[in-house]
């Protein structure tokens, strides 16, 4: 489990940018979680580009109360949670994350095309995926989770 989580971080972590960075040594020092309100945030934006030139929005976000979840378990979580629900939709396109390129937006432009959030409270998880066409959103609790995982 924390192999293929560690594995899954790192990945998301390339998607992030860091190989198309001038200067990794301070996109490595960058803090990816803040704490606001006695919570972890997190938040990520990314341009899409297709083998068809389309582009697409993609905003990920994440939030937990400190004492309920540790730093590293926050960050662990939203990285393979994240990274599954990214193929998982390009999946259902009949696309995978070979077929596209990610570019890291400081923040978005206009609006998100999809967006995926988080929500990990004491009692487990909530993920939520908002398009066009609404918000679908799953909710497990930890012990289901790690059944899971």
């Amino acid at each position: 489990m924390k192999r293929i989580i560690t594995i899954l971080a790192l990945i998301l972590i390339g998607l992030n940018g860091i190989q198309a960075q001038t200067d990794a040594s301070a996109k490595l020092k960058e803090e990816l979680v803040t704490i606001t309100n006695g919570k972890y945030q997190i938040e990520d934006f990314q341009l899409l580009t297709f083998a068809n030139d389309a582009t697409l929005q993609l905003e990920t976000t994440a939030s937990a109360p400190e004492g309920v979840i540790s730093r590293d378990q926050f960050v662990a979580i939203y990285s393979s949670v994240g990274l599954f629900m990214i193929v998982s939709i390009l999946g259902e396109a009949g696309m995978s994350i070979d077929d596209v390129s990610f570019k890291e937006l400081d923040e978005l432009i206009g609006v998100a095309d999809i967006s995926i959030h988080l929500e990990m409270t004491k009692n487990g998880l909530q993920m939520a995926v908002t398009t066009e066409d609404g918000t679908e959103r799953e909710t497990m609790t930890w012990d289901e989770f790690f059944e899971d995982n």
